[in-house]
């Protein structure tokens, strides 16, 4: 790849799922990839451009996120992908920890990076030319309610649409935020268990490959990452082949 036209991404929660597959699909386009994790969940060695920063999002302090961005100034684009990661020290309250993981944690990072930036901008470090673009994975249920799904999971993802119209008005023109709702989405490897289920069987209704699967997620993710300007921003862009255009009557 062109040096001029390798960008520089952060993924947090970049080791499984949907996130996983962002930062493969960065890292094979030669763009470079950093990954904030707890363990070192994927082999980096078969990715190339892949490095993983260690920071529990659980314990996020500010010590952690100033010396990321001291290292790197200046991110083309942050996806926040992580997810609730079961029990944690013991505890088994998903709808807390969700909330820890899934809302938290982001909040607190995009103030410390606002905080950075506006501070490398009295010191004339960054090109205030040059926006980050920031995306969390959401979902449908951000707007919608799914009999699937607990309440817990619901006020999570509404909670984090709110973080994205609520940063976009304070995001002082150094970034763009947004949302990128999928509805279910087949993993890597779990095709098989999808095929028949009702869900995709429904979905096929409206589009001919049924599920989404994480690889078009992330290319989705990719592109606002990479092309929207720092008049996009506030959106919940959802992936859900038109079904949310549907009445609640009309859905099965």
């Amino acid at each position: 790849m062109d040096v001029a036209k390798m960008k520089t991404f952060l993924i947090l929660g970049g080791t499984k799922g949907i996130g996983l597959s962002i930062s493969k699909q960065l890292a094979n386009e030669g763009h470079k990839v950093f990954i904030i994790s707890r363990d070192n969940y994927i082999n980096i060695e078969k990715i190339p451009n892949v490095k993983i920063i260690k920071v529990d999002l659980l314990n996020l302090e500010k010590q952690n996120i100033d010396e990321i961005f001291n290292n790197h100034p200046i991110f083309d684009g942050i996806c926040f992908a992580q997810r609730y990661r079961g029990s944690y020290k013991g505890k088994s309250n998903k709808s807390l920890e969700e909330y820890k993981v899934m809302v938290d944690s982001i909040a607190n990072f995009i103030i410390q990076f606002n905080q950075h930036i506006k501070k490398s901008k009295n010191s004339k470090n960054i090109n205030i030319d040059k926006i980050s673009r920031l995306l969390i994975i959401g979902s449908t249920y951000s707007t919608r309610i799914g009999k699937d799904q607990d309440w817990s999971y619901h006020s999570v993802k509404s909670a984090q649409l709110s973080l994205v119209k609520y940063f976009s008005l304070n995001s002082g023109g150094f970034f763009n935020i947004n949302m990128l709702s999928p509805g279910t989405v087949v993993k890597e490897n779990s095709d098989s268990f999808w095929s028949d289920h009702p869900k995709n069987k429904h979905w096929i209704e409206y589009t001919s490959v049924g599920l989404i699967n994480s690889k078009i997620v992330a290319k989705e993710a990719i592109n606002i990452m990479k092309n929207s300007s720092i008049y996009f921003t506030g959106n919940n862009v959802k992936i859900d082949s038109g079904l949310s255009n549907l009445y609640h009557d009309q859905l099965k």
